[in-house]
């Protein structure tokens, strides 16, 4: 069986036979490329394109029409699933020394809460109702890196006080850099630092704006 180009002209495609086409804009341009092939006498339609830098490949026994419409549904699967893994990275939970003490404080409660929901379920299961089991007592706690923590707090007061930046210019910073310490977390070690350093040398803060403004009068 052999395969023919349309009417009128109607001419006899060879095995093998290759074309390539584009579509899209210039900067998501797609480039697919189709082929006939006679497997036992019989054609076999097979389109390929580069998906993520993946070849793909799709091939019909029936017609050219089957094989764009098998073209069209591996395109869309591998289109949601790449928009799935996009939406499940963008979504991945921020580490836990991220958000402030109450943020922290709340996130602990509920993932409490659904230990306890947890465990009144599976009591349910492997008591009885009149043995009263309860839950006396729950603890857990979260892996920190707590070195590098520390580490990254000292650089930054230490940026801070070098560069002369303010709190809230900071806090802005840290809103937009995610791997920066938290604008409180700086302020506490910061605090810190001068606790420490009071112990070895007196710190006095002297409000230099009214002494000038007193020296004026």
């Amino acid at each position: 069986m052999s395969c023919y180009t349309a009417k009128p002209n109607k001419y006899r495609i060879p095995h093998n036979y290759i074309v390539k086409t584009t579509f899209g804009s210039n900067q998501s341009q797609k480039i697919i490329t189709c082929s006939i092939q006679y497997q036992d006498k019989m054609p076999e339609f097979k389109i390929e394109f580069i998906y993520n830098d993946n070849t793909e490949i799709v091939i019909s026994n029936k017609s050219a029409l089957n094989a764009a419409n098998l073209y069209i549904q591996q395109y869309h699967e591998l289109a949601s699933i790449d928009i799935e893994q996009k939406l499940s990275t963008s979504k991945r939970r921020k580490p836990f020394e991220d958000p402030g003490n109450s943020m922290q404080l709340k996130h602990s409660k509920n993932f409490g809460n659904q230990l306890l929901n947890l465990f009144e379920q599976q009591a349910s299961q492997a008591f009885n109702e009149d043995d009263n089991v309860s839950l006396e007592g729950l603890i857990f706690s979260v892996e920190l890196n707590s070195k590098n923590i520390e580490l990254q707090k000292q650089a930054a007061v230490k940026a801070m006080d070098i560069g002369g930046i303010a709190r809230n210019t900071y806090r802005l910073l840290a809103a937009i850099g995610h791997d920066l310490p938290r604008e409180w977390a700086v302020s506490a070690m910061q605090q810190q630092i001068n606790f420490q350093m009071s112990k070895f040398v007196p710190i006095h803060i002297i409000n230099l704006k009214f002494i000038i403004i007193s020296k004026a009068f």
